[in-house]
């Protein structure tokens, strides 16, 4: 390759990594304005909530009270005006709380919507994170390189790790109580077993993922949308499935997020057959079986998600 080549090619990593820099930059300023909202909506809830107990309080003292202002009403001709303001009153406040609920209504139907996109974006974000680790611990077995000392790499916190769990279990939870279980089992079983029969775990999270996609697109559903059979093929692939699960029969015009998702999964099976020819036991097949798992994870929660958007 000559030097000219060499600069070319260079020049386009450059061009790359500033582009992908910048897509982070953005997303990072995206997400920081969420939850800035976010604790702008939680107030302005605190508020309402402040106000409606102080506002109950009232409602229940005049309750307690009413009786006793009929029945002085009844001796002192003047307290019937008490009697007719706080009717007055009452009337005027339950207009202005009916307002305030229709308000709220029509906001919350805005708010609601959002909350399935921004579940989407992170889960994406987490897909992607964790299927880079899986293709770092594929290149570094397939290399024989020592990646994670040679460029200082680092595994997501265990704090955000344990964070997209529970928001999985949440929604295997929704799907089929049964799944949450049988995923954290997986795990106690990667914990517990031998190095040698690690594997086994990475087998059973894929059997979760694999059930999934069964449970939302069997073979008889998908046999019978235009999209499948003008592909001619003989048999369903788990990328038909997941097309079919997110958008069913529509034809779809930009395939961007459905490819995205796509080579996550591809990535995930092609550790598995990377598995099959590593050492068993050994620290590389641990940490490769470790990140399938959480990418298998991070993909399944991303799916759902998705899923959740439509």
């Amino acid at each position: 390759m000559t030097n000219d080549e060499n600069q070319l090619k260079e020049t386009e990593q450059e061009k790359k990594e500033d582009k992908t820099k910048k897509t982070l930059d953005n997303l990072n300023e995206n997400y920081k304005k969420l939850e800035s909202y976010g604790y702008e909506l939680q107030q302005i809830g605190l508020d309402i909530v402040k106000q409606s107990i102080i506002g109950n309080e009232y409602i229940q003292f005049q309750l307690s009270e009413l009786p006793k202002y009929e029945e002085a009403a009844n001796e002192y001709q003047n307290m019937n005006g008490i009697l007719n303001d706080i009717c007055v009153s009452g009337m005027i406040a339950i207009k202005k709380t009916q307002t305030a609920l229709d308000f709220l209504k029509k906001g919350e139907a805005f708010v609601v919507k959002a909350i399935p996109y921004i579940s989407s974006a992170t889960s994406t974000c987490s897909s992607n994170a964790y299927s880079a680790i899986a293709m770092i611990n594929q290149t570094a077995i397939n290399t024989g390189t020592d990646l994670y000392g040679r460029y200082d790499l680092h595994m997501p916190s265990i704090a955000v790790e344990q964070k997209i769990q529970a928001d999985l279990d949440e929604q295997l939870n929704k799907i089929n109580p049964k799944y949450s279980p049988r995923r954290r089992g997986v795990w106690a079983t990667f914990y517990s077993v031998s190095p040698d029969k690690k594997s086994q775990a990475a087998n059973s999270m894929r059997d979760i993922f694999r059930d999934l996609l069964l449970l939302w697109a069997p073979n008889k559903l998908i046999e019978q949308v235009g999209w499948w059979k003008k592909l001619g093929k003989k048999t369903v692939s788990h990328n038909d499935r997941i097309r079919f699960l997110l958008y069913g029969e529509k034809e779809i015009e930009d395939q961007t997020e459905l490819e995205s998702i796509y080579k996550e999964v591809d990535n995930i099976y092609d550790n598995f057959s990377l598995l099959q020819g590593t050492a068993h036991g050994s620290d590389q097949e641990i940490q490769l079986v470790e990140s399938t798992m959480k990418a298998i994870e991070s993909s399944t929660l991303r799916i759902i998600n998705l899923r959740n958007e439509k």
